[in-house]
C-alpha cells in the first residue's frame, strides 16, 4: 500500500518559517506577531 507523504513541522520550524515570512531577516518582529500568524498556519495545515 501506497501512502501519502504528509509535511508535518515541528513547532520551532513552524515558528522559524513565520518569523521569515514576517520579515525577521531584515527587521525586529514582535514575538505576538510571530504568536498569531504561527497560530494560523497551524490551524489551515500549514
Amino acid at each position: 500500500m501506497i501512502r501519502a507523504f504528509q509535511s508535518e513541522l515541528a513547532n520551532h520550524e513552524l515558528v522559524t518559517a513565520v518569523l521569515l515570512l514576517l520579515g525577521g531577516k531584515t527587521r525586529p518582529v514582535d514575538r505576538e506577531d510571530i504568536a498569531m500568524k504561527a497560530n494560523q498556519r497551524a490551524l489551515a495545515g500549514c
